[in-house]
């Protein structure tokens, strides 16, 4: 398709400019490391459209892909765009470290090993973190955004998709015996359970859990 006739850019440039960021950018992965997974290649090359060419947001057409399924890990493939809209990750570890986190996970993949574990290496030596604790900010990163956006996570976040809520409680003691089916999350998922307080003389929150302790 040389002139993107039928689809919807006011400009027809803007697909051409952020196809030839995308497609450059797995030219240099390649370099780095022609196996790594498919998923961090795609979730890598549509965050450098953004990087590039910030005011195309091209990307957005992929987000609802991966942020209403958040239950799924981040490396899930659901044989849709699932794989484009985990650019969230990268925006997340860009925002909340600095890009060059990135440019460090590209580095350290050029060694052998899982995508995951690779940047858990990174996040540990170079960050302080681990993928663990990274998941976990994300997690939250993740509430606000759509109508949630506070303005203080995601720089585009008030534009992106509101991540869905499993389940919502407004009368206590509540036991919960599991996630909805359907929704139970994976390694590096999460779900949503909100807490309201309809004005009934609570002043906090008690949390417990009574269950396996490895899943």
């Amino acid at each position: 398709d040389n002139d993107y006739a039928g689809f919807p850019y006011p400009d027809p440039t803007d697909p051409m400019k952020v196809t030839v960021a995308h497609e450059f950018c797995h030219g240099i992965q390649a370099a780095h490391d022609v196996g790594e997974d498919t998923w961090y290649k795609e979730c890598t090359s549509v965050w450098v459209e953004e990087q590039i060419y910030d005011s195309i947001n091209d990307y957005t057409q992929y987000l609802s892909t991966f942020l209403n399924s958040l239950y799924r890990s981040i490396d899930y493939h659901d044989d849709n765009m699932r794989w484009y809209g985990s650019c969230v990750w990268n925006f997340f570890l860009s925002e909340y470290f600095t890009p060059d986190i990135v440019v460090d996970n590209w580095y350290q993949m050029e060694s052998s090993g899982q995508t995951l574990d690779m940047m858990d290496v990174v996040l540990t030596t170079l960050y302080g973190s681990s993928m663990e604790e990274a998941y976990e900010r994300f997690a939250v990163w993740c509430w606000f955004t759509g109508s949630r956006d506070d303005g203080a996570h995601f720089e585009e976040g008030s534009t992106w998709t509101t991540t869905p809520i499993m389940r919502g409680h407004n009368s206590y003691p509540i036991a919960i015996g599991g996630p909805t089916p359907g929704w139970e999350p994976d390694h590096y998922g999460c779900n949503y359970i909100q807490f309201n307080n309809t004005g009934g003389g609570y002043d906090g929150l008690l949390v417990t859990y009574d269950g396996p302790q490895l899943l």
